[in-house]
């Protein structure tokens, strides 16, 4: 059992938010210069590049610092309410059900692992052939490239999943499931916030049943999503479904 607030969500805003500010420090004390410099009457437009560098960094940071304190005040109240009591569910595991799961989720890791790169070496001569026009010769000269770029996405792929499958095995998990959140191995997952949702919820059944969270966030190019998969202890079957039609209504 986890004692006392988990710090998790917290820690990673502390985080950003002092990426945030070791940016924009530089560019708030180069554009102090640049006033400087055309207070005293100085040459600040040899400094073009500096003036423009500044304004860009504070440009977005004057959008972005505030967002990220807003966003670490309402998620870690979020996450403390869902630690101290207003939970859907409270979910810990047998050890035997959690080993269960986390080999089950390491062999998928590798599937997804490996089906990734063929899915690319198959797919890219297709579509260049509809859209491009591509033919044997331009094919012959860019798959090198494609196929060391799938192989790098199937590494990668691997190795998240490798990491993942060791902070599995190391101890049992535990699961908190809110309204909108879920706090699931000691990682905060919301779906209420700037540029997210929840998509579907569904209770996948089998040893282990899982319960899947989609949760769908705005990109350049449309949605995307991501699956957050949660192991079901045994006799909470029933009670996941619960959670399934109450979160997908």
């Amino acid at each position: 059992m986890r004692s006392g607030k988990d710090p998790s969500v917290q820690k990673t805003y502390d985080k950003w938010i002092r990426i945030a500010w070791i940016v924009t420090i530089p560019a708030l004390a180069g554009l102090s210069w640049i006033i400087l410099l055309s207070l005293t009457g100085g040459d600040w437009k040899r400094q073009s590049i500096v003036l423009l560098a500044s304004c860009f960094v504070l440009f977005f940071s004057v959008f972005l610092l505030p967002m990220l304190y807003y966003y670490r005040k309402k998620y870690s109240k979020s996450d403390n309410e869902l630690l101290g009591g207003k939970h859907l569910a409270h979910w810990t595991y047998e050890q035997d059900e959690w080993e269960r799961f986390v080999r089950e989720e390491w062999k998928r890791a590798r599937k997804k692992a490996l089906a990734y790169p063929f899915g690319i070496i198959f797919a890219v001569p297709i579509l260049g052939y509809f859209f491009k026009g591509w033919g044997v010769d331009e094919v012959k000269m860019i798959m090198p490239w494609i196929a060391g770029l799938a192989v790098f996405a199937g590494l990668v792929l691997l190795t998240a999943g490798w990491r993942k499958y060791q902070r599995g095995v190391q101890n049992v998990g535990e699961t908190f499931v809110g309204e909108d959140a879920v706090m699931f191995n000691g990682t905060y997952y919301p779906w209420v916030g700037f540029g997210i949702k929840l998509g579907k919820v569904e209770l996948l059944k089998g040893e282990p049943s899982v319960l899947q969270f989609e949760i769908r966030s705005l990109g350049r190019y449309g949605n995307n999503s991501s699956e957050v998969r949660i192991p079901v202890p045994r006799r909470h079957e029933g009670e996941a479904e619960k959670i399934a039609r109450r979160l997908s209504s």
